[in-house]
């Protein structure tokens, strides 16, 4: 049996009012809430949805899966820089550590590739 759900939001500022659909509701079978609190990631909850169904909207061809996807492309970056910024603290820092930690990603991904 399929899991329903009702999603609704409430806009406390008529200056960011979300239109009568989301303020009734919309029904679904699953969901995907990220929000925000003073500009930092604050809760997460999915429910009722699959990695695959997720994906789904990886193939759609609109504004907010293409933000979406250009998050989730710059959130990769930022967690490889803070991969890559670990590696050289943990070789002792400085530019040759640096370029050699790059170089070394690189050249695993790469390796990944073939």
């Amino acid at each position: 049996m399929k899991r329903k759900y009702t999603i609704r939001v409430e806009s406390h500022n008529p200056e960011f009012d979300v239109g009568e659909q989301l303020r009734e509701g919309i029904q679904a079978d699953g969901f995907l809430l990220l929000t925000t609190w003073d500009g930092h990631p604050a809760a997460q909850c999915m429910n009722g949805m699959s990695i695959i169904e997720l994906s789904k909207f990886f193939t759609l061809n609109n504004e907010v899966c293409s933000m979406v996807q250009q998050a989730a492309a710059i959130g990769e970056g930022m967690r490889k820089a803070e991969k890559i910024r670990e590696d050289v603290e943990r070789q002792g820092g400085g530019l040759d550590a640096i370029l050699q930690a790059i170089a070394k990603r690189k050249k695993q991904e790469l390796d990944d590739m073939k």
